[in-house]
């Protein structure tokens, strides 16, 4: 039986770009939410989380640019 990873970056693979920036959005505003009544460690892991949607999409966006240049295509 194959494993299934159960972390943030296997969950943000599997998500499209839009999925990823309305979670990301979703977790920041929860993440202002727990800022603001004081709970510093729920918005801490938030944060992580979100850092982790962040840099796969920016991934995705590097990428996609790389190619673009190496293809003489304007990256979109």
């Amino acid at each position: 039986m194959h494993e299934v990873e159960h972390t943030p970056a296997a969950a943000a693979d599997a998500m499209t770009n839009d999925e990823l920036e309305t979670a990301i959005a979703a977790l920041h505003a929860r993440e202002q939410a727990f800022l603001v009544v004081g709970d510093a460690e729920t918005a801490s892991n938030l944060m992580r989380t979100k850092f982790v949607l962040l840099s796969t999409l920016e991934g995705r966006h590097s990428g996609r640019r790389a190619t673009a240049e190496k293809t003489g295509l304007t990256a979109a």
